[in-house]
């Protein structure tokens, strides 16, 4: 079995520790017959050992360091896989040959403890504390279930009320860990502990790095005197050749495991698949504006040991209720969720972030609704995994959108929908209650934050961040209900006449649309079954117009049409079936009168309905000129039925009147130019849509 060294420099009691490469000795025994060790230890790497490692993580950070427990401590085992003997019939697999001279023979040996570097190591290992634990539950079920609880491998991190209570605690835990041959040492505590076993080898006001590696990018800290979090961010070489693999590599050396720095890490993530979309090699150097992109991320990482986080989640005291306020958001590159915590006493409230959590949208693009789904579904598995790891009552629970197209999903039956959308509505309402969900401004949603990106010195002084929406921070415990239509304030929103023939701009709308359909049939004789099929095709035409822009997202050119509602999170589409226009009606099919009549009928409504939006936008808003970044469909006449050319601007071209006469675009085919007056600028205005809206 090959060997390396593995230098432990983080530990205050650092040596070599010898990590044997067990994936090479697998490959060294591949040809013999009837033995694969993979196969041996799959067995054992069990689920259930896998999902203890993620279980005692989540609880142990979460928990230990966000609830306001007077004294906690930590301390770890020592030496603690060569505290393990593994069964004398598996030792075979962990041979080793040696000499100390390259003339001397070799030498065969069978290693009788735990090794590090094979696969099953950690779960064994972790195995071995819930066993003793077990063993231990009716005499002392208290210690026992802190050993089961607050382990993350060999490190433990624990608190109680009192001083008093801690020190009971770390009294039985150790004595209950020397039964097994586990001994506890490196304590490091906030407080002086009474025990004096424990207190005279215990670091007070020290610091502990939570990870216990020094050669992360980015280490999670605890100073003990202050009772803060900080990050210890460790210097990069700028100069060297920047590659995928050099990216990953970094990343991968970030210790973040509450998603404090969610935001940042995101923003990594976010550069590291656009490598992988570019399908470079690992050693490939990467393109110009990635590479200045990341050699900007590593100058600033340095930002975020100004950070000094307060490890309680509350410093309030006689606590009266706690509420846990989740937000999700989603953009074209990432989608995250933020959790905050808020708290009361008395006549004060405060609000703190407890965790984050993003992933990257997939390579294959997919609509922002369904990725704002999958947000939604991340936070409600994040709330849960939360509310099991947090050892308090929480007294409500609220979940954030900004997405009405989710919420809407949300509030109907998941049978109602497509497969990628029933199956995510299906699970988050069977782990949340559909009334928590509530609606947010985009504005004031943090996870817009973590499902775009930030830059450490961006994140470093960002309150949204730390501190959720303004409004959070309200004394008043109970948040008005937010209805599944709030996106619109209703109070500004004049009354309207309720009869059909007092509907006025929409009445026109409506006749407009009847007179496009009667003068698109002309004196043909369709049948009911063909009337049928061309009525639905033209309420197709009318369900894919374009209300507003999903998102301020510069690259995402989708708009929000009424299709959306219609069909889950996807715009409305249709096979081009060529032009047939100006053909003779008596050389077309039955099939073929019916798409002329529709194709006539998108020609006729199509340049009426944007010459409407054009003209009735100069006469609400004669000032009002486009801006950058703005959501625009381009008025043409050659483009088939249900196609509609959308851009963003990029740029605004003044005439000698310094007025925009000319846009620069980006479309989904390129940069282009157009005069303004060719432009129909999204969002529509909240009367528009409300007009436009009435067709049907």
């Amino acid at each position: 079995m090959p060997e390396m060294e593995n230098p432990k420099t983080s530990r205050s009691t650092a040596k070599e520790n010898i990590v044997k490469d067990f994936d090479k000795a697998q490959a060294g025994v591949e040809s013999m017959p009837g033995i694969e060790l993979a196969d041996e230890e799959d067995e054992r790497d069990s689920f259930e050992g896998r999902y203890f490692d993620v279980a005692s993580k989540i609880n142990t950070l979460i928990q230990k360091t966000q609830n306001k427990e007077q004294a906690i401590t930590t301390a770890d085992i020592e030496k603690m896989y060569r505290q393990i003997l593994i069964d004398s019939v598996d030792t075979d697999y962990q041979r080793i040959l040696w000499r100390d001279h390259p003339n001397e023979e070799l030498k065969t040996y069978r290693l009788t403890t735990l090794t590090y570097g094979t696969k099953p190591a950690s779960f064994i290992a972790t195995r071995c504390l819930v066993e003793l634990a077990v063993q231990n539950q009716k005499v002392n079920p208290l210690a026992s279930s802190i050993i089961k609880r607050d382990f993350y491998m060999d490190d433990l991190l624990t608190g109680a009320d009192t001083i008093s209570e801690l020190s009971a605690i770390c009294e039985d835990v150790s004595t209950i860990l020397q039964e097994g041959g586990f001994n506890l040492r490196k304590w490091t505590s906030n407080v002086p502990l009474t025990s004096h076993k424990i207190n005279n080898n215990c670091q007070k006001n020290g610091i502990v790095n939570l990870d216990n590696d020094v050669t992360k990018t980015l280490g999670l800290l605890w100073d003990s005197k202050n009772d803060l979090l900080k990050y210890d961010a460790k210097p990069i070489d700028q100069k060297s050749r920047v590659t995928k693999r050099s990216v990953l590599s970094i990343i991968a050396q970030i210790f973040d495991p509450l998603g404090i720095i969610g935001a940042v890490i995101a923003r990594a993530k976010i550069i590291l698949q656009k490598l992988w979309s570019l399908k470079i090699g690992w050693d490939e150097s990467v393109p110009q504006d990635i590479h200045c992109a990341w050699i900007n991320f590593l100058k600033e990482l340095p930002y975020l040991q100004m950070l000094r986080i307060p490890r309680g989640m509350s410093e309030l005291t006689q606590i009266t209720s706690v509420e846990l306020h989740g937000f999700c958001d989603a953009s074209m590159s990432a989608y995250g969720a933020t959790i905050y915590v808020r708290t009361f006493a008395e006549n004060n409230c405060l609000v703190r972030l407890l965790c984050s959590k993003s992933r990257v949208a997939p390579l294959k693009t997919i609509t922002l609704p369904r990725l704002e789904l999958c947000a939604a579904l991340l936070l409600a598995r994040l709330i849960v995994s939360v509310k099991k790891a947090l050892n308090i009552r929480v007294t409500k629970q609220y979940l954030w959108s900004d997405s009405m197209v989710v919420l809407a999903w949300l509030n109907n039956s998941p049978n109602t929908w497509q497969t990628f959308v029933a199956n995510r509505t299906a699970e988050i309402q069977e782990l949340t209650a559909i009334a928590e969900w509530r609606h947010v401004k985009g504005k004031e949603n943090p996870a817009d934050l973590v499902s775009r990106g930030l830059s450490p010195r961006e994140l470093v002084d960002n309150e949204l961040w730390f501190k959720g929406p303004s409004w959070l921070h309200s004394n008043v415990a109970d948040l008005s209900p937010n209805t599944l239509n709030t996106a619109i304030d209703h109070d500004e929103i004049p009354e309207r006449p309720r009869s059909p023939h007092m509907g006025g701009l929409w009445e026109i709308n409506v006749k407009s649309v009847k007179n496009h359909i009667k003068r698109s049939i002309g004196l043909a004789t369709p049948t009911f079954e063909e009337m049928y099929t061309l009525l639905t095709r033209i309420e197709a035409i009318l369900n894919s117009r374009p209300l507003t822009p999903i998102s301020n997202d510069p690259n995402d050119l989708e708009p929000l049409t009424p299709g959306h509602f219609l069909s889950p999170g996807e715009s409305l589409t249709a096979v081009h079936e060529g032009d047939i226009t100006e053909i003779k009606t008596n050389r077309l099919s039955r099939w073929q009168l019916i798409e002329r009549m529709r194709q006539l009928f998108w020609r006729r409504w199509t340049r009426e309905y944007l010459s409407r939006l054009q003209a009735r936008s100069k006469w609400r808003n004669p000032d009002t000129t486009p801006a950058v970044g703005s959501l625009v469909l381009i008025a043409d006449d050659d483009l088939p039925p249900l196609r509609w050319n959308l851009a963003r601007i990029t740029e605004l071209h003044l005439g000698k009147d310094g007025l925009p006469r000319v846009a620069s675009l980006k479309t989904k085919n390129g940069a282009t130019k157009r005069s303004v007056h060719k432009l129909c600028v999204l969002p529509l205005e909240r009367e528009d849509v409300h007009v436009l809206t009435h067709y049907e």
